[in-house]
């Protein structure tokens, strides 16, 4: 038997947490401007994103415990007050045919027969994740791709990258207008410039991916 501990950070909950994060410190700053006493204007504002950015992490990850045994793999989430996670039903080694795993080391999902089991542990806590993946690996005979052979593979990966190429031009296009028209802004330049970087680093994955 072996036993294999993972953090689980699911890309779902992670991609709407990227989406909330921006309207929750815009609440911030504003709720900040209302607030007379320098003292209060500081700390609720502080006070309100740390109790967000907590709530947040508990919404996004999961504990989950995996045992492998007999050829067969159960899987055991730690149980939460709330935003539990669903659970997955046991699964056979044997009926495994392909492993989606990013960058060698964060394995997204195990698609099987007639299923897919989502995961996606991620870079941070990752405790036996690449033990896991060595596991699997050794013990199966699937394949091995990542996400965006998946995307590839059902022809959304054109459309992403065509999609993302708009959004990068349109970005630097309306930085540059604004920074020109309304001069340097702190609080835009601080956000906006990891946003094109993130773009850029999926634009050059995308086309790479789209040569192969």
């Amino acid at each position: 038997m072996d036993q294999f501990n993972l953090t689980i950070f699911r890309q779902n909950r992670v991609i709407l947490i990227v989406f909330l994060i921006p309207v929750f410190i815009i609440t911030a700053f504003l709720f900040a401007s209302v607030i007379k006493t320098t003292f209060l204007k500081i700390l609720l504002p502080l006070i309100f994103l740390s109790l967000i950015g907590f709530s947040l992490l508990y919404y996004a990850v999961g504990y989950l415990t995996i045992i492998a045994k007999d050829r067969k793999l159960e899987f055991h989430w730690q149980r939460k007050i709330i935003f539990n996670y669903r659970i997955i039903d046991p699964a056979n080694l044997d009926q495994i045919k392909t492993l989606v795993i990013d960058q060698d080391r964060i394995i997204r999902k195990i698609i099987m027969n007639d299923r897919e089991i989502i995961l996606g542990n991620g870079n941070l806590l990752r405790k036996d994740a690449s033990r896991f993946i060595d596991y699997l690996l050794k013990e199966t005979q699937s394949k091995k791709i990542d996400s965006w052979d998946v995307w590839k593979e059902r022809g959304w990966l054109i459309i992403a990258y065509r999609v993302n190429t708009i959004i990068l031009v349109l970005s630097i296009v309306i930085l540059t207008i604004y920074a020109f028209v309304k001069g340097f802004n702190y609080r835009l330049f601080m956000f906006i410039p990891l946003m094109i970087t993130q773009l850029l680093l999926y634009q050059g994955q995308m086309r790479r991916k789209l040569k192969n």
